[in-house]
């Protein structure tokens, strides 16, 4: 068993007994132990959309992929995945800005449209 694979283990442990924020903090501290292993970002991103630590999960994913561009395609799914669920303003953010740097105008406004109209503040400032 990998030493990721270990500490997944772990996370799953203190989650099945109620201690996700003990998870989190495992998550965490592994990240910035291995910050380019993507499953660690996937799962500490995920725990914090999960507890509604939307800022906390979006720094994950920015960091993620100024460390593991090739986990671009992955982050940008996640992303995707959480703000089809939540329409999370501060997520809403993140996505515009990675929509924009693909020249995905279209997707770039799906992203505003699916927005309220009291969450496009945090888009415009």
């Amino acid at each position: 068993m990998s030493a990721v694979e270990k500490i997944l283990r772990k996370v799953e442990q203190d989650r099945n007994r109620g201690h996700d924020e003990r998870a989190l903090s495992r998550l965490k501290t592994a990240l910035s132990e291995r910050p380019q292993e993507f499953l660690l970002v996937r799962e500490a991103a995920a725990l914090c959309f999960e507890l509604g630590r939307t800022v906390e999960a979006t720094t994950i994913l920015r960091g993620a992929l100024r460390r593991c561009p090739q986990a671009r395609p992955d982050i940008l799914q996640l992303a995707r995945d959480e703000f089809e669920r939540n329409k999370p303003p501060e997520l809403a953010e993140f996505l515009f800005d990675l929509h924009l740097s693909d020249s995905d105008v279209e997707r770039a406004r799906d992203v505003v449209r699916a927005l309220e109209v009291t969450d496009l503040e945090t888009l415009l400032l």
